[in-house]
């Protein structure tokens, strides 16, 4: 496995000066020798005719990180969106190494790296928690110091990358008629699918797929166009928590943004919920109704936001963290919890004389949609509450009901002093 470092695209508008080295290799901003040739890097002087003074300063950057890796055996190219160069601290890019590997399904593992420190530091980072995981035997191997052509295959994955990325993205920009910047989100997802797609498409000489030579089977699934809107199938286990049950909509709107390998699903943006959902069933909707500029921009969350299968594992339920606190002191008595007093009940028809509470109040919400307080579990706001009983006060008989509540809680609150259990503070809500 070779990882090495691929810089983003830019969009025609947010062009600008790059550090751009004689035989080609694109240096970051914080390099000083050509990963390429391993000459030292030489800023340009103010005259030359590919630096514009004052410009570079004024225009944001609009370069994004992606790690690209090969497996040499299987052939498969893995491509993803990173915050930034090495190990972030989040460890993202080392989790998604680690899972590409373990999809590969390999025993034995050696990573390669192009002697970068920053990429090095990342392979070794990886090699740990591919340990934790239980790989035996895991090692790494670096090329030649100053030898890039030691390096040629993973310069020509990082090659059939970008190429796909441009490839797929010009196709996109010509149905939306839009620009797609590499800062948006939905960029890392083209990433991801460009990736996917570079897997399961190109045949080998022997006429099999990397997908194939790795997991046994040729990819059968079909894919949609990147960014297409569609319908697609809603799992029966989200239609159990819907509140309209049955009569929930078994098909909903969504925008195409690649395929799960784990799971067998496909990645779709849900346009009304504004979210990411995995289907395994898909429907096309009519060639004039497939694309949208409103539906692409809309999406807003990136792979790293959302911990899908296709890359982490399933998130673990943990323990709330607690903090020690001081000493114990000897108790004689148990401390017990202090009885809860009924306080007002507001009713759906002090509701619907007083007007419902829609600024706030969940359960007036509720109510005032489905007409009942059925399948809700939250009770009135404290607003909503000391609202309603404002209203009561106007009247003989609220004021009565307010009587009847304020003595039942003061007959609680004294039977509560006169067993010696702990009370509380007595509202009136």
């Amino acid at each position: 496995m070779h990882a090495n470092e691929l810089r983003g695209m830019h969009a025609e508008e947010d062009l600008q000066f790059e550090r751009v080295c004689k035989c080609g290799y694109h240096l970051a901003p914080d390099e000083s020798f050509c990963g390429g040739c391993g000459e030292r890097w030489i800023e340009p002087a103010q005259d030359d005719p590919r630096s514009k003074p004052g410009e570079q300063e004024s225009r944001p950057k609009t370069a994004t990180r992606i790690i690209v890796a090969k497996c040499f055996r299987t052939r498969c190219i893995f491509a993803h969106t990173v915050p930034q160069k090495g190990v972030d601290p989040d460890r993202y890019a080392v989790q998604r190494l680690v899972r590409d590997i373990q999809w590969l399904g390999h025993s034995r593992v050696i990573l390669r790296s192009d002697n970068d420190p920053a990429i090095v530091k990342l392979l070794s980072e990886t090699l740990k928690d591919l340990k934790a995981e239980g790989f035996w035997q895991v090692a790494e191997s670096h090329p030649p110091i100053y030898d890039p052509a030691s390096n040629g295959a993973i310069e020509v994955a990082c090659k059939s990358v970008g190429g796909m990325l441009r490839t797929l993205g010009s196709d996109l920009e010509d149905r939306i008629l839009r620009k797609v910047p590499v800062t948006h989100p939905i960029f890392a997802w083209f990433v991801e699918h460009a990736s996917w797609v570079l897997i399961v498409r190109p045949q080998l000489a022997d006429g099999k797929t990397p997908h194939q030579h790795a997991r046994g089977v040729r990819f059968g699934r079909g894919l949609l166009y990147f960014g297409e809107n569609h319908l697609y199938k809603v799992p029966a286990g989200h239609l159990k928590q819907d509140l309209e049950g049955k009569l929930a909509p078994r098909w909903k709107d969504g925008v195409f943004l690649g395929y799960s390998r784990d799971s067998h699903e496909y990645a779709v943006w849900d346009v009304k919920d504004g979210t990411v959902r995995m289907s395994r069933t898909l429907q096309r909707v009519p060639a004039d109704r497939r694309f949208s500029q409103e539906n692409v921009s809309a999406v807003a969350i990136r792979p790293k936001d959302l911990l899908h299968r296709s890359s982490w594992r399933p998130p673990k339920q943990l323990e709330r963290r607690q903090r020690l606190g001081h000493e114990i002191a000897d108790q004689d008595q148990p401390s017990i919890r202090a009885e809860k007093s009924e306080g007002l009940t507001v009713t759906k028809k002090d509701l619907e004389r007083h007007c419902y509470t829609l600024d706030g109040c969940k359960r007036c919400e509720h109510m005032y949609v489905w007409g009942n307080a059925r399948g809700c579990h939250v009770a009135h706001s404290a607003a909503c509450r000391r609202r309603i009983s404002e209203h009561l006060a106007e009247t003989p008989e609220g004021r009565e009901r307010l009587r009847r509540v304020r003595g039942r809680q003061l007959r609680r609150r004294n039977e509560s002093e006169a067993d010696g259990a702990p009370t509380g503070e007595v509202y009136l809500m």
